[in-house]
């Protein structure tokens, strides 16, 4: 979805936040990322159908995406060039897709978006992925906030962008928590419809607006991206290595932009999805996380400051 003039207030908030706690993040990153280091090596220009980004899931030979509020109900396949090779249109309303992930066969794409808190319940729909027809009903899971309250817009933490699948414990969504800076973690089980779901975790240091997550199960852990606005309404995209048991093990500051997907392939490497904002293209990015550090180019920053 694309950035509201609303987000200045959110930029003062963590301007404010960042004061009290940054001494104590500059320590803890500083020795989570020192085992790292993040390399860019591809990046491409997305189709223009693709201007709205909000969710990328990969497997070794093919992408799929989607794109939020505002666009039509379809999910684009495409190459690791990020050319898009089909289209399917999904027999259900993009109230604001912003997540795509994989169970098994099916492909699952969550409208969990809700900026402005209009919106106590989240639908997934899923789809078979060896599926022919361009058409597709999908199944439809509802899951309701069990703590909901009315909300300002940008002033809550009932609000998701991210969302993946571990094997050992189905469907995991991350907050994207306007409000309260900690990324609450939910778990979705397979066999509750229209549930009332309340966190089960957090995450805490990471203090930035999570927008894309992926379960890496070669290496066993998380890949969390997201953005931190700025005073001056830029976006400081973000990109973390999170623990099974989620706790953070390093930051790494991206390329400016509006990061809005992240997938993780069998080899390591990292595909992030930038959505199109002011003078940036929609892109697909690709990085390479390499561990322990070594002389290279093209390094990303390594440790995140305040």
């Amino acid at each position: 979805m694309s950035i509201r003039p609303e987000i200045r207030r959110y930029s003062q908030q963590m301007g404010k936040l960042l004061l009290i706690v940054g001494s104590g993040l500059l320590s803890a990153c500083s020795i989570a990322a020192s085992d790292f280091s993040l390399e860019r090596v591809s990046e491409v220009t997305l189709s223009r159908e693709l201007n709205e980004i909000s969710g990328l899931w990969c497997e070794e030979d093919s992408l799929f995406a989607i794109n939020d509020s505002g666009n039509s109900a379809t999910l684009y396949q495409l190459n690791l060039r990020g050319q898009i090779e089909q289209r399917f249109t999904i027999a259900s309303p993009n109230r604001d897709w912003e997540a795509v992930t994989a169970r098994g066969k099916e492909i699952i794409i969550g409208d969990i978006g809700n900026n402005r808190g209009k919106f106590d319940t989240i639908h997934l729909y899923a789809v078979n992925r060896d599926t022919q027809t361009q058409t597709i009903k999908p199944e439809k899971q509802s899951y309701q906030y069990a703590d909901f309250q009315s909300a300002k817009p940008y002033q809550h933490d009932y609000d998701a962008e991210a969302l993946t699948y571990h094997p050992d414990v189905g469907l995991i969504m991350f907050s994207k928590s306007w409000q309260s800076y900690t990324t609450h973690v939910y778990h979705l089980e397979a066999d509750q419809t229209s549930a009332a779901v309340a966190p089960l975790a957090q995450i805490d240091g990471l203090h930035w607006l999570v927008t894309g997550a992926d379960w890496d199960a070669v290496r066993q852990r998380f890949v969390l991206v997201g953005y931190h606005p700025s005073l001056i309404g830029e976006l400081n995209a973000k990109l973390a290595i999170v623990s099974e048991a989620y706790q953070v093990e390093a930051t790494f500051s991206l390329p400016s932009g509006q990061i809005e997907g992240v997938c993780v392939l069998e080899n390591g490497d990292i595909l992030v999805a930038q959505e199109q904002r002011k003078r940036q293209p929609a892109k697909l990015m690709r990085f390479q996380l390499n561990q322990p550090v070594e002389n290279r180019n093209n390094i990303v920053q390594l440790v995140d400051k305040p």
